[in-house]
């Protein structure tokens, strides 16, 4: 039996999060506010396309280039890609310092 392929790239949220996250790509360094993961496959045109993706995975949020903040203001997250390092910065409106 031949195993399926999915023609398309696919995302999975972990835990309680909200984020959605590419299927593949491996953690470097994971912290309380930022999370840097290896992603073997990325391109500019890949990146470009996961992040028109959050848009439609995650309607109620707003996008402003690579940041997206929740409908009700409580957690902004930034996406940005250096090479193949994909980095997640969060920040929660509503925590303590």
């Amino acid at each position: 039996m031949k195993p399926y392929e999915h023609p398309e790239m696919l995302y999975v949220n972990h835990g309680y999060g909200r984020m959605f996250f590419p299927v593949g790509i491996q953690p470097i360094n994971i912290g309380e506010d930022k999370e840097i993961y290896l992603w073997e496959e990325v391109t500019d045109e890949i990146f470009a396309i996961y992040l028109s993706k959050l848009e439609e995975l995650l309607p109620s949020w707003t996008r402003d280039g690579t940041t997206f903040t929740s409908h009700e203001g409580s957690e902004t997250v930034k996406i940005s890609l250096e090479g193949k390092k994909l980095i997640y910065e969060f920040w929660y409106q509503e925590q303590e310092e």
